[in-house]
Formats: structure tokens, sequence, C-alpha cells
């Protein structure tokens, strides 16, 4: 419920899912008003589940590239709210999810191109609500597109920087030098399951547990 109740709250799923994982945004206006009223842990019993599924790992190479700058999430999504009203949200919402569907197929692997347009696709659905594009980011979408990747902004927007997409290692390398040289930052991104939450615990750490007490 951080950021005043309008982050996505993708960051605590990552954590918990490990690995890739497909999030949806979850409503916490219900737990919001519980926790002001001392009814939180019994609205949170209560809750429904919370979308979020762990995928295979990507068959595409994927690449961070800082810009430079960082954004406000909190300020840039009240100044969408602002510019946008509820028909319009959800009308964004089927059209972001059309093409977050396509994205999803592509990381799995098949026909690059398409998957290419798909991300292009998506990132200037997001351009639709506002100036999120910096310099620095049409700069690093540009060389991205110059050497066969594809990127879009990752985050609110307004600054931060683009998640890349190679069609393999090699291509990356050499998208990832070439950003580099130019001054930009560059993270590899590979992924890994990492340390994860599990909804049930694993019988075997139970009996590990229990061995010890």
């Amino acid at each position: 419920m951080g950021q005043g109740g309008k982050g996505s709250g993708g960051d605590v799923a990552a954590s918990f899912a490990g690995g890739l994982s497909r999030y949806r945004r979850y409503d916490v206006a219900a737990l919001t008003e519980a926790a002001n009223t001392g009814r939180f842990h019994a609205a949170l019993a209560e809750s429904p589940p919370v979308d979020l599924w762990r995928m295979p790992a990507p068959r595409v190479a994927m690449l961070y590239a800082f810009t430079g700058e960082s954004a406000s999430t909190k300020l840039l999504i009240a100044q969408v709210e602002e510019r946008l009203a509820e028909a319009g949200r959800q009308a964004f919402v089927v059209r972001s999810d059309a093409l977050g569907q396509t994205i999803e197929d592509g990381l799995g692997g098949g026909d690059f191109r398409a998957f290419s347009e798909a991300v292009k696709a998506q990132h200037a659905l997001l351009l639709e609500l506002g100036p999120l594009e910096t310099e620095g980011m049409r700069r690093v979408l540009a060389i991205s597109a110059s050497y066969g990747c594809a990127g879009k902004l990752s985050g609110a927007g307004g600054g931060d920087g683009c998640i890349l997409f190679a069609p393999d290692a090699q291509a990356r390398e050499e998208l990832r030098q070439g950003l580099e040289s130019r001054g930009f930052l560059t993270l590899l991104l590979d992924v890994e399951p990492g340390v994860r939450g599990e909804a049930q615990a694993d019988a075997r750490l139970r009996g590990w547990v229990d061995a010890l007490v």
C-alpha cells in the first residue's frame, strides 16, 4: 500500500515470485480502508487472491539501460489521473492487455520481429498517457533499433531507464557495448528463480524447521 495506494505492487510481487512473472495490479482500496478502521487482518484474510503467475524462462536476451534521470512514480500517476477519465483508463487497459499478451507469448521465443513490433506498440501506447519519454530514452531506443533489438520505457516513465530485448546473447552484447560506448549505464538481465515465496510450505522445509525446534 505504498505510494499512497497508487503503486502497482509489481516490485513486491516480483520479489515474492522470483524469476519471470506475470502480475496484474492488486486493488488495495478495501485493505487501505480496513487498515484505517482497525480491521486490516480480517480484511486480509477475506481478500481475493493476487493475480500472479510464474512464467517459463524467456528465450530472448534482455538488458536494462539507465538514462541518467529519475522519475517520481507518484507524481506521474497523479498527472495521468488528471488527464484521463475512468472510461479512458479502462480502454487503455484493454489495449495494453492485448499487447501484453503478444509480448508474453514472444518472450517464449518464435518470431522476434512480431515480438519487437508489439514491444514498440506498447511503448507508443504508454506515450499516449503524456510526455513520458525523455531525450535519453529516445536515444537508447534509437540505438537499440539500430542493433536489431527492441525496447520500451520501464516503470512510470519520465526518466529512469528502458528494458531492451535482443534476439540472442550475441546481439545483446553488441548492443550493450554500443550503449556503454555512448555513456549509458547498462545491466544484463538474466532471469533466475532466486529466493522466492510459496503459497504453501514445502514439506521438506517444514520437516527441517520442525527438526530444529
